[in-house]
């Protein structure tokens, strides 16, 4: 059994509480940060926002931007301002060229280690992009959300998301079909 330095446990929690107690101050200021950048919120997020209940629990956030990099920096600076002198955030590319990932650093505020959690997607806009305006954000109309996750669905790299895929994809057609009266097979 390995001991570890007290203090050390002590000085990262107290580090860490910052993000723990603020949670809804840092959501709060994302969606303020999107609605500033008129960024475009998709993925679960957007599906879970038009859903409402409906919607899968999600956490992190996928964006489309005009530049993602420089939103990307730009966010994360405005995150560590609500907790001053912990260094929660980083940013790093991501698998896929053009995206950028604001991350936490997790408990043991190490950056790339395996506790980190991704909170934030930056990915470039591409082709056009319909949405809708709720509560000064802007979110990929369900019609959309759909037509992703059906392509996804068919494409072999992303059998990791399959599951997730399908999941959204069901909960989409029942919503369109209950409450818009349009019927998606």
């Amino acid at each position: 059994m390995t001991t570890q330095d007290p203090l050390k446990i002590v000085s990262n929690n107290l580090r860490i509480l910052p993000y723990t107690y603020k949670t809804k101050q840092f959501r709060e200021l994302e969606l303020q940060q999107f609605a500033k950048r008129k960024n475009i919120i998709y993925g679960a997020q957007s599906i879970k926002k038009q859903l409402g209940i409906r919607g899968r629990p999600t956490y992190d956030f996928d964006i489309f931007s005009n530049n993602p990099k420089k939103d990307a920096y730009a966010i994360e600076r405005q995150l560590e301002k609500i907790a001053p002198n912990t260094d929660l955030f980083y940013v790093k590319p991501a698998l896929h060229y053009g995206t950028f990932k604001i991350m936490f650093k997790g408990k043991d505020l190490i950056k790339n280690s395996k506790d980190d959690v991704g909170l934030i997607d930056l990915s470039k806009k591409e082709g056009i992009i319909k949405y809708i305006k709720i509560e000064n954000n802007l979110y990929r109309i369900l019609q959309q959300e759909l037509k992703a996750k059906l392509k996804a669905l068919k494409d072999p790299t992303q059998k990791f998301r399959w599951k997730k895929d399908n999941d959204d994809a069901i909960r989409i057609k029942n919503y369109l079909n209950k409450f818009n009266k349009k019927i998606y097979k």
